[in-house]
């Protein structure tokens, strides 16, 4: 292993250990304890019916990564809006003829 790639492992491990994610984990699953902490934190909970195939591999990879499907799914949805967002806003200003990335035109079209 070359040593940046070492570095990048253990500051990214270090930022994963920092957020907590496994404690909060743990605490939702405490079913006496799991509504104070959703309130507490202001977590509200989304559930979907997905086909067989996406839910075993949503398993596969939460086993392979060694995080909960809280997690993973919390990183997917966020990463997923802001890539929405993104393309989205680019594509409403190139329709208007606007820069791309125009930050006082952007506040005017908040949906």
């Amino acid at each position: 292993m070359r040593l940046q790639h070492f570095a990048q492992m253990r500051a990214l491990e270090k930022s994963y250990q920092s957020s907590n994610a496994g404690f909060v984990d743990h605490l939702l699953n405490d079913a006496e304890k799991a509504e104070t902490i959703r309130g507490s934190l202001r977590l509200r909970r989304i559930q979907a019916d997905v086909v067989e195939e996406l839910a075993e591999e949503l398993d596969r990879v939460c086993k392979l990564l060694d995080i909960s499907k809280r997690q993973f799914m919390e990183g997917a949805i966020a990463e997923a809006i802001s890539e929405v967002d993104h393309h989205y806003r680019t594509a409403l200003d190139e329709s208007m003829g606007l820069p791309v990335g125009d930050e006082q035109q952007q506040l005017s079209l908040e949906v």
